[in-house]
């Protein structure tokens, strides 16, 4: 899908809603192409790993993935790990 909508002119974002690896896999079919994209991660259970991870893969960017911003997880998660990234 990143693929295809970057042949139309946007930006595609890889979901969030599988594992590390399988969102990796889909982060280097995307460089193989050489577009520009995006992987989403959520503000809970292993967002902090699936960043790390998907900036290391060569991830461009990094997109937070979150129904209500003022939640309270998103506070707490970005004011703690803020810089660890």
């Amino acid at each position: 899908m990143c693929i295809a909508m970057y042949k139309n002119g946007g930006i595609g974002i890889i979901h969030r809603f599988c594992s590390i690896e399988d969102q990796i896999k889909m982060v280097k079919k995307c460089i193989e192409q050489n577009i520009i994209f995006g992987a989403a991660i959520g503000v809970a259970e292993d967002y902090l790993e699936r960043a790390q991870e998907l900036l290391k893969a060569g991830c461009q960017i990094i997109v937070v993935d979150i129904a209500h911003r003022k939640s309270y997880i998103n506070e707490k998660g970005f004011r703690k790990d803020k810089c660890s990234i």
